[in-house]
Formats: structure tokens, sequence, C-alpha cells
């Protein structure tokens, strides 16, 4: 899928030879030769999207593109009429006339920007302060080629599958490659947060924004003015995230964050529609179910049935294409899913974000891994990276020697930018800012980038805004202890939630959670909890332990489509062992799937794209 992709070469006179390269990367797609047209001879801008002018300014000299969604922040609304909707590009071309680059900080979303100042003959890139959209770039033969995808980068560039070894360690060690690296060598992704110019003396890049601003405050609100004021944003951002649209989604699980969302809501109820998602029988159905039965909602569930497990290569393989190969072939619900839904809106509210910001931070499997916790909370760096590099050259996907040639620089950047350049904060809140920035950003940036082949996500609580709240109050997660897996603080953190259903959607509150008890049930005093919650609490982990997953069964799902492919990318080379045709021979799959799913998806996008397949 294509959003947006562009040439420049200031070099070189404009010409159709760069054109032919973006035809049929993505059917549908609209691609308009903006510099062709205006005739001058700096190069040529595509954009690709199947409603260009919904995404693209065209005034005079400037020329701006949206990849994504903006918004008018607080501190836009502070210094102008305030402005309580979506920001058009041409309103966006207001805002960069008055405040130039530094327009920035006046918005907030998720997005990635492009603009071209034919007066200055420059090219600005940036993006939004957490983003899940990136833009993806290099720098050949004197062209600058950018995109929302990899693959098309790389037919731009005309660069063959060419992997990029330390972010193969990376992603090894954290999940991600870190920073701006990316799978393929010499393709970058934008940063965060970050301003790319582009003109005849090269590339520059700075950073508007630091997350450290996050957690730079010195005294917590009281606990009765910090609810007054979340309450506020939460609800001011449910209609502005929703201002947009006549009708959207929203989605609804047997948890905490999306069911806040829509306590928040003050639309209509035929303006929305809930749905979930899960096989028959899921926890993650049911209590939706109740929810919408109880309040009479719109509600729709789509079941991960036998259909879904028929057609399961096919959304895997979108998935795979969608994402880059970041995405796990596990991720082909996402696909499956949005598909069906679109039809009602392409707008969609989600409760992404939500706990891992207002829960305390732990293990968490598939988007930071204990090893990254330890490097974090040690007292001793050194040792725990030799052993943490130890335990990776005995166990990982990647040759030995590779790992070995990457160690030292590793290490060296690792500290650096992570622990030394936050001298002055505490090892909670270094772990916090490379959770944010590395981990969850990137983990949910694949289903993201998945969905918006069908809908625009978008996710209230990762909103600039909030989370400038939420670090200044005592409900962040931050607060509550990390490292760890303790069921008391975790309660504790989810009576936040409760408090804000019990003020703004009272019903809600006697519906029960996937937990086995009801938001209410936290609000009784001390000694009441622990003599209700606990007992349901333990009741109804006996009982998910019994039955197992009752939402997914991915494992099961994949049997096929690991089978058909895994002898052929399997096979040990200079950079992988064959551990992923050993662990499936062995069913170890089984036992660390997420692992082994991201590997063998990696692999798989790879050989697609060397073969032409995707």
């Amino acid at each position: 899928m294509v959003d947006i992709a562009g040439v420049f070469n200031f070099e070189k006179e404009s010409g159709d030879n760069y054109a032919n390269p973006l035809y049929g990367l993505y059917s549908g797609a609209v691609c308009r030769s903006v510099l062709k047209e205006k005739k001058v001879k700096y190069g040529i801008l595509f954009y690709a999207q199947e409603e260009c002018s919904s995404g693209a300014y065209f005034a005079g000299a400037v020329d701006i593109f949206i990849f994504g969604v903006v918004f008018p922040n607080n501190k836009y609304n502070d210094s102008n009429p305030p402005k309580q909707k979506r920001l058009q590009p041409c309103e966006l071309y207001e805002v960069f006339k008055k405040y130039g680059t530094a327009m920035v900080e006046y918005i907030k979303g998720n997005f990635s920007i492009v603009i071209y100042d034919n007066s200055k003959k420059e090219l600005f890139l940036t993006s939004s302060r957490l983003n899940t959209l990136p833009l993806f770039y290099c720098l050949r033969n004197n062209d600058f080629i950018f995109s929302s995808s990899i693959k098309s980068v790389m037919r731009l560039s005309g660069m063959s599958v060419q992997l990029d070894e330390r972010a193969m360690v990376e992603q090894a060690l954290f999940y991600n490659p870190l920073g701006k690296r990316t799978h393929i060598n010499n393709i970058f992704q934008l940063k965060p947060a970050e301003i790319l110019k582009f003109d005849e003396l090269g590339i520059k890049t700075e950073k508007y924004w630091d997350i450290k601003n996050l957690f730079t405050c010195e005294r917590l609100l009281a606990e009765s003015q910090a609810m007054e004021k979340c309450i506020y944003l939460m609800k001011n951002n449910m209609n502005l995230y929703t201002s947009d649209t006549d009708k959207f989604l929203l989605s609804l699980t047997g948890g905490f964050d999306s069911r806040t969302n829509l306590a928040l809501l003050d639309r209509n109820q035929e303006d929305f529609l809930c749905y979930s998602y899960g096989m028959p029988g899921s926890s993650q159905i049911k209590i939706p179910l109740l929810i919408s039965k109880i309040l009479n909602l719109n509600y729709k569930t789509i079941f991960l049935d036998n259909d879904f497990e028929g057609k399961y290569e096919e959304y895997a393989i979108k998935a795979l294409e969608y994402s880059d190969g970041t995405a796990p072939i596990s991720h082909a619900n996402f696909p499956y899913v949005y598909e069906q839904l679109s039809s009602f809106s392409k707008i969609n509210i989600t409760g992404l974000f939500g706990s891992e910001i207002i829960k305390p931070l732990y293990k968490a499997n598939t988007k930071l891994n204990q090893e990254t916790i330890n490097l974090f909370l040690c007292s001793n760096f050194d040792r725990e990276f030799s052993k943490i590099i130890m335990k990776l050259k005995e166990k990982s996907f990647l040759q030995p020697k590779i790992i070995d040639r990457y160690t030292g620089e590793l290490r060296e950047d690792f500290l650096n930018e992570n622990i030394n350049s936050l001298r002055g904060f505490n090892k909670q809140v270094m772990l916090h800012i490379f959770f944010l920035e590395e981990a969850i950003r990137k983990y949910f940036m694949r289903e993201i980038r998945i969905e918006r082949r069908y809908v625009e996500s978008r996710a209230p609580y990762f909103d600039d805004d909030f989370l400038q709240l939420i670090f200044r109050t005592p409900f962040a997660g931050l607060y509550k202890g990390a490292g760890k897996r303790n069921i008391f603080s975790r309660r504790k953190s989810q009576t936040f939630y409760a408090k804000v259903i019990n003020l703004t959607n009272p019903a809600l509150g006697d519906i029960i959670i996937d937990k086995g008890y009801s938001p209410k049930d936290l609000l009784q005093p001390a000694a009441l909890r622990l003599v209700k919650v606990l007992p349901l609490y333990l009741k109804q982990r006996a009982i998910n332990k019994m039955k197992g997953n009752d939402t997914f069964k991915s494992q099961i799902w994949a049997k096929n489509i690991i089978e058909k492919y895994i002898y052929k990318i399997g096979n040990a080379d200079d950079i992988f062992t064959d551990k992923l045709i050993n662990d499936f021979k062995q069913g170890l799959h089984l036992k660390n799937d997420f692992r082994f799913f991201s590997m063998f998806s990696l692999r798989l996008w790879l050989y697609s794209l060397d073969k032409g397949l995707l």
C-alpha cells in the first residue's frame, strides 16, 4: 500500500522517467506529478491515495501533503481562535504561513507531513510527536526518495533487497530496529518529532520536541484536580477525534480502555457502531455484547471462525504487505476484520495505548521483553548487557558472527542514547521513555498501518495533550512501579478508569470486565475491595488458565502457511541460522510464538520481495 511517495533531485530536469515506477504500486491510486505541472525543473512529487484531494493543498509556491490526521492542540487554541475540528491541508497551510516550520508546536494527531516550498527550493518532511504512520526515505544518486511504503522506496530507487545487519541484531534484542533504522540497508524512517529538510545542499534533520519533556514535572497534581482535568480533556478529545465524521467505529473489548472511551462519548448512538472480534464464545465478544444489549447500542461481532481460518493465508499476506514485513502473520485478523467494518465508516476510534500508559509497566512479551527491562533497572549495565548478548547468541535466529560484529557499537550507542543522555532521571523514567518511543509506538505502528488500508484508526489515549497531562497526575502507570507483575498495583491503576466511568456513564460501571469483577467493585472501601475483587479475579484467572486463549488460536490458524513456506525461507545463510526450521520441527514455536512468528513473517516478506510475490 502506498499513501504518499515522492522523488526529488535538484540537479535534474523533471520528466516522465520518475512517474513510471510508481504506477501499479497500489491499485486505484491517484498519481500526481505536481512539480512538472508547475513547470519547474527541480524534480517531481507524487501523491498517491484513493482520495488525493483530501490530503493535499497547492497554494502558489507551497504544496502541502498530509499523511494521517492533524488536529489543533491546546497551545493552538490558547494562541488562536479555538478550533475544535480536524485541520484540512488548506487550514494547515495557514498555520504554516503564520509560524513556518514552528507550526508543529501548534498541532497534534498522528501524521507525517510533506511541504515543498518552491520559493526557497526546499522540501520539508515532519512527523507527529509519537508517530505511528511512518515515512521512509533514502538518498541515492542525488535522488531523495520517500514514501509510506518501504517497497515503493526500493522500487523508485532501484534498490535490491539488502538487509541492515545491525537492524536485525537490534530487532533480536529489542523486538524492533531502533531509531531511524529499518530492516533494509540505507532506507531510513523519519523519527517522531523530527523535521527533515532537503535542498541543493543535501539533508538536514532536527528534533522539534523531546519525549523527555513529558517527565519534567516536579510536583504532581492533587488527585481531585487531576481527575477533573483528565475528564475534561478526555471528553474534549473524544469529540475532537470524531468531529469530522457523521459515522464512526468504536472498538469495544472486555477491558477498560475502550469502555472508558464509550463512557466519554457525547454522540447519538446511531452515529457509531461498536464492534468486537474473536473466536465464538470469547469473553472479548460476550462482554461487549452484554454492554451493547444493556445500553441498546449498535453492535457488530466479527467472528474469527472457519471462514477466517480458510482465508488465513490470504489475509496474513496482506498483513505482511501493508506493514512492510514488520507485523507477524498472526496479525491476519486485522485486514479480515476491518475489511468487513469499513463499509460503516472509515474512522475507527480505538482504546490502544491506554493500558500501556495507565497501568504499571511489566514484561509485556510482545511489546517489551524482560531483558530490556533488566538493562534499565540493573545495578551493573555492562554485566547485564554481556549476559543478554550471551543468551542471544545461544538462542537467536541470527548467526553468532553477526551478533559479535555489532555488539560493541550497539552497547556504546544504547548506553549513550538511552542511559547517559538521561542522567538526572531515575531508572523508571528512563525505561518509560524507551517504552514509549521505541517499544509500544513501534508495536502498535504495525497494527495501525495494516488497518489504514481499510480505516483510519485514532487513539485518544496517545494524544499529545493527554500524555502531557497524565504524567503530571498520580494516575500514570509510571508512578506505580515497573519490572514486576503486581496484581494489587494493577488493580489500583484501574481505579482511574473506574472513577472516570462512574462520573461519566455510571451504567457501564455495573458490568463486569474480563477479569471477573466490575469497575464499581474497585470503588469500594479498601477492605471490601480485598474481600470481593481478589476472589473474583483469582477465579477468573483460573478459568482463563484452564480455557487457554479463547480469542485467538494463531498457532493452529497459521499451520498451513508455515508448512507451505518454512522450508523455502528457513534455511541457514550468512545472516540467519536454521532455527526457524528446527523450532518448527520440535514444536517450540508454540511455546514462544511471538519471536518465531515475527522472524518467520519477516523472512517470508523478504522472500516475497525477492521473488516478486508482493
